[in-house]
């Protein structure tokens, strides 16, 4: 019986380095890039994320002109509206991500039959889905993270836990073994655009000038008919948009709708502003309560426009506040002045990127704080993160009154 558990361990360690050594050498062969036919994009569907991976997208189109471009992503409004929106992919592949697990063979079938050239994947990717599937794509480009441990003094064997835990949460061990053009993400304060954008350098070809200018959210007459109409009787030289966001925001980053309530009423009373609240129809619970809480006029628009309707809407602001949602991004990228209240999430890498002097970032500067790094937690000896700290005080110890007197003096001339 020990003879036999040894004869299988020994068939499972063979396989175990014939696979390996096959990544290998898939790993090494770097096709050039020139002359790409079908390029394969996989990205990720949130709204964020989606409108700093744009610029990327705008270069890879105008690079390769003449190449079929197909983006594969979970199903979200940002697959069904802003990406076809955009013009910029000539297919838009999706699936369900509740059952993502389930149809993985037929997802991997899927890029497997597209006979792909080429397929890039940012960071943000959930790359274990897309395996085995992309290692027969000759060109295989994607982010890397340093697995750099934030502490000094542990042990040799602790240290090695940490990096192997911290590889197999981050889908970093898979990574690393299925790309062979490989963007290190730099472990000082990078920006997610500026990230994005050394994926298409990867694919040895220049970037065009102003490469990092914003995106272009296009909106039809249909939706432009409809803000307009949404807003019948809103002074839009007093208009200001608010979006609070999902309470079930897996970062603990949503400043409270009740406090939100205290700085619209403070921003009512001084300054005369008519507060318009947006969001998706997941987020009308937390309307509620904010519109409980406010004892003040308020335009409800959440849950009755679509996600393109919504950016029509937040257009026609004079001043877009909120915390650090997908539409706080989308404001940024229209050139509307967005106020944003920052907790456990990357200020650096996802704040402010274009026209920095037109936007407000509100934070506590605490020690801890950002804790949350590309989707993941802050971990190591005497690191503590939004999910240990046991305080939250980034978010928990602001106070209206500062909320509101930062965007006040910032942005009270708009209404004088």
């Amino acid at each position: 019986m020990i003879k036999k558990i040894f004869r299988l361990g020994g068939v499972f360690s063979g396989l175990g380095i014939i696979w390996i050594r096959t990544l290998w050498r898939r790993n090494r062969k770097t096709d050039p890039a020139q002359g790409l036919e079908r390029i394969l994009v996989l990205g990720h569907a949130a709204i964020g994320d989606c409108i700093f991976l744009l610029p990327a997208l705008r270069c890879l189109r105008a690079l390769f002109p003449e190449a079929r471009i197909v983006f594969m992503a979970p199903r979200y409004p940002t697959t069904e509206e802003l990406i076809p929106a955009t013009g910029l992919v000539d297919e838009i592949w999706e699936f369900g991500a509740e059952h993502a697990e389930r149809d993985k063979p037929e997802i991997c079938g899927r890029i497997k039959r597209g006979r792909f050239d080429a397929v890039v994947m940012s960071h943000a990717t959930p790359a274990r889905l897309y395996l085995p599937a992309i290692l027969n794509i000759p060109l295989r480009v994607g982010h890397c993270r340093p697995l750099t441990a934030p502490h000094k003094g542990w042990s040799s064997g602790r240290y090695v836990l940490w990096r192997l835990r911290r590889g197999l949460i981050s889908d970093e061990f898979e990574r690393r073994l299925a790309l062979n053009r490989k963007v290190w993400v730099a472990e000082d304060a990078e920006h997610t655009v500026s990230r994005n954008l050394r994926l298409i350098q990867a694919l040895d070809v220049d970037l065009p000038l102003a490469a990092d200018s914003p995106p272009k959210l296009l909106e039809t007459p249909e939706q432009a008919g409809l803000a307009e109409k949404s807003m019948e009787g809103i002074d839009r030289s007093r208009a200001v948009g608010l979006h609070v966001g999902s309470p079930k925001s897996q970062y603990g980053k949503i400043w409270p709708a009740e406090k939100w309530a205290l700085v619209c009423r403070k921003l009512s009373e001084r300054h005369g502003v008519q507060i318009v609240l947006v969001g998706g129809p997941d987020e009308e619970d937390q309307a509620g309560r904010f519109l409980a809480a406010l004892d003040a006029p308020c335009l409800n628009l959440v849950g009755r426009l679509g996600l393109m309707e919504t950016f029509a809407v937040v257009r026609r602001c004079r001043l877009l506040i909120g915390n650090d949602t997908g539409l706080s991004k989308a404001a940024m990228a229209m050139g509307v002045p967005a106020a944003v209240v920052w907790g456990p999430s990357d200020r650096p890498g996802y704040g402010v990127f274009w026209d920095k002097e037109k936007h407000l970032e509100i934070f506590r500067p605490l020690l801890c704080s950002p804790c949350v790094s590309m989707g993941l937690r802050a971990e190591g000896a005497g690191v503590i993160n939004f999910a240990t700290c046991g305080h939250h005080a980034c978010l928990e110890e602001l106070t209206a009154n500062e909320v509101f007197s930062a965007v006040s003096a910032k942005y009270g001339s708009f209404f004088s």
